[in-house]
């Protein structure tokens, strides 16, 4: 990598000529526009030079940033915005090779906030394009919105949307349409709601020449109150949702369908055979441009994600796609696997995958199989540094039926007591209630479930509960799913000090398919946290867990070991330490698996102005090995220059790595503009086979 400067020749230095030339320009034409502009216009620009040298490609680019805002009160209720949004970063290969690397981005925004309504327009463009061309989009957007905000009557509320994508380059790899219609009603009381919604969305894909069209109502009726004095609370609710479904495809050929999700699954586990993995439900949530919450992290070495859904029931699936917020890389690699009780998971055989550009996903294709849980694990190192996951999909291939039409009636009712018999003794007791009817757009079943609690304070220091829970589950059509689960747990809290907390925790879990026990899940968790010097968080925990899988006879036993601190152990030094250890052993075989994991971070203050920060994580899981460091400085040199310099480093056991390093320079002329250098330093050939070198000098400014 030394020569890669050594490469930048004398067109290099004609460009950073230039560019100082155009900075000092651009800082005494914002320091006059900024005078003359009134308030309400704002906006900002960037502009650099960078000179970039890989292993076979040598590269010089001027990238620009350009941003303004404008808005304006037309009258004491119309208020008008408009924006301007533009880059072009030339060849942008430090983000990777499918990195954006050009947008261009209009809109405007006219909103009428009146006393007793508010109606909103919005028009935005956004086009797109990369160095490798396969990812020009086109996005055109339009929405309308009108709500009343009277209190005393019942409120109204309408939206349409429009959204238009398509490929500029090549309109073969996309173009869809979506069009969404919203209307609402409802009123709210003090212990009352009611609210009425209605929703028809049309999505076409004119390549395939299919569509689907989707009609959706629901009622929703709450109800809440005190009685006896507040020791009682009573809420009751009550939800009716009818869904119409049409699709709407050629009469030959296959075309991947949705299969509606029941939940979004995730775990960050390398022992993927045996896992439970936790509910997010961002990850189905239909939003395919953000990013899930909690974030999940692909790019880099960010492996061993279990992305899932729980179908609701045994069906057949055979595609899986994993949506991205950026273009991501090839070399992922994705394994699939399903499982009846997302606890045991069985891996599905021939499972291939691809990228596609156009859509922004991860495309999984296996044979055509059945399950209720289905999930994919990611595996190899991302060529892009940081890339988020948006949403999951499971699909299965339909074929030769020119439209389906299905529709399903969901009936929800609760009901929730809660009881205060005195000061130090509390209950609760709630019964849920699912009656579904329809033709397979779902999950079709009738749910049941009971849940009884009640906690006791036995001094001021002691306290316990107990909880017991029982679901009742009944499919419409023959299944093998699991019908009836039962469970059990309690726990003991002691808190002799303000600093010192115990905690002990048991839990059992039955399940059943047709009054035969299938399953039994037996916990216990001890913990223990304090914060002993005032400054010093320290937490260690305990626990163990057998699960008995009666129908193939499995036994599996599982230890965990925590122990984590974290805190300031001087006035200029914080760290934080965490230790991890688990270990899973089956009846059947002598062979144990565990895992062991450390980190360690700090932030060290040696002066006012200079500041170190580490991060390591070393992770040993069955046959993996993964290190990971993070490193940074950062110096204020004075009011006007910062310097900072930052390295990452990941490498996997089978030698592959990636390491990133940067070093940067600030300084501040005005306080709204300032001049930057950095260079950067990407070694990526394990995973992309190549490296790159580039140097960047800029100005950024706003006014």
């Amino acid at each position: 990598m030394k020569q890669h400067l050594s490469a930048y020749d004398y067109s290099g230095q004609v460009a950073t000529r230039l560019l100082w030339s155009l900075c000092l320009f651009f800082i005494s034409l914002t320091t006059v526009i900024h005078a003359a502009l009134s308030n309400n216009l704002t906006g900002s620009l960037e502009l650099s030079g960078v000179n970039s040298q890989s292993d076979t490609l040598h590269e010089q680019s001027f990238n620009q940033r350009y941003s303004l805002y404008w808005q304006k009160n037309l009258t004491p209720y119309v208020v008008a915005r408009s924006s301007l949004n533009y880059f072009n970063f030339g060849f942008n290969q430090n983000a990777g090779p499918n990195s954006w690397r050009k947008e261009f981005s209009p809109a405007a925004e006219l909103y009428w906030k009146h006393p007793y309504f508010s109606l909103g327009a919005t028009a935005q463009r956004r086009k797109s394009s990369s160095n490798d061309f396969q990812t020009d989009l086109t996005t055109d957007f339009l929405t309308t919105s009108f709500r009343t905000k009277l209190a005393k009557y019942p409120y109204l509320d309408a939206q349409f949307q429009r959204s238009d994508v398509y490929s500029t380059f090549k309109r073969s790899d996309r173009d869809t349409r979506e069009i969404l219609l919203l209307a609402g009603t409802g009123y709210t009381t003090q212990r009352s709601s009611i609210a009425y919604s209605f929703s028809r969305r049309n999505s076409e894909n004119r390549i395939d020449h299919r569509k689907q069209i989707d009609y959706q109502h629901s009622l929703r009726l709450n109800h809440s109150q005190n009685v006896s004095k507040d020791a009682v609370r009573i809420s009751a609710g009550y939800r009716l949702d009818y869904r119409q479904q049409s699709d709407i495809a050629p009469a030959t050929g296959s075309l991947p369908r949705e299969i509606p999700e029941l939940l979004g699954l995730y775990s960050n586990d390398a022992t993927p055979d045996l896992s439970t993995l936790d509910t997010i439900p961002s990850l189905v949530d239909g939003i395919l441009t953000q990013s899930t919450s909690p974030p999940i992290d692909i790019g880099n070495g960010n492996i061993n994600w279990n992305l899932g859904v729980d179908l609701g029931f045994t069906r057949s699936v055979n595609r899986v796609y994993v949506y991205t917020d950026v273009p991501s890389g090839n070399g992922v690699r994705w394994q699939v696997y399903k499982s009846p009780d997302n606890i045991v998971w069985n891996q599905v055989a021939s499972a291939t995958s691809r990228y596609s550009v156009g859509f922004s996903r991860y495309e999984i294709s296996f044979p055509e199989d059945t399950t209720r849980h289905i999930k994919v694990v990611n595996s190899g190192l991302n060529e892009v540094a940081s890339v988020f996951v948006t949403e999951i999909e499971a699909l299965i291939d339909i074929g030769n039926q020119g439209e389906i039409r299905r529709h399903q009636m969901t009936h929800l009712a609760t009901l929730g007591n809660s009881f205060r018999f005195s000061s130090k003794w509390s209950s609760s007791a709630d019964i849920y209630l699912r009656h579904e009817s329809g033709s397979s757009l779902a999950a079709l079943r009738n749910e049941t479930n009971y849940a009884l609690g009640t906690r006791y304070k036995i001094s001021a220091t002691l306290q316990s509960g107990l909880r017991y829970e029982l679901g009742l589950t009944d499919f419409r059509n023959r299944s093998s799913d699991i019908d009836k689960t039962s469970s059990v747990s309690c726990d003991l809290r002691y808190n002799p000090l303000e600093t010192l907390a115990f905690l002990l925790s048991i839990a059992s879990r039955h399940s059943y398919i047709k009054s035969m026990k299938t399953q039994e899940l037996n916990n216990a968790v001890a913990k223990v946290t304090g914060d002993p010097l005032g400054s010093l968080l320290v937490a260690t925990e305990f626990g163990w867990s057998r699960n008995n899988l009666y129908q193939g006879n499995l036994r599996y036993d599982a230890w965990s070991y925590r122990l984590a601190m974290n805190g300031a152990v001087f006035r200029s030094l914080d760290a934080g330490i965490t230790y991890l250890y688990q270990r899973t052993t089956d009846a059947r075989s002598s062979v144990a698996r565990s895992k062991s994991q450390y980190s360690a971070n700090a932030t060290c203050r040696l002066t006012a102005n200079i500041v170190i920060q580490g991060n390591v994580d070393l992770v040993n899981d069955f046959h993996n090995r993964l290190l990971a460091q993070e490193y940074l400085l950062s110096w204020s040199a004075s009011a006007k220059l910062n310097i900072s310099a930052s390295t990452s480093l990941t490498q996997i056991k089978n030698n592959s790595h990636s390491n990133r390093y940067n070093a940067q320079l600030q300084y501040y002329v005005t306080p709204r503009s300032a001049l930057t250098v950095s260079y950067s330093e990407y070694d990526l050939s394990p995973v992309s086979g190549s490296s790159t070198a580039a140097l960047q000098a800029g100005f950024r400014t706003g006014f």
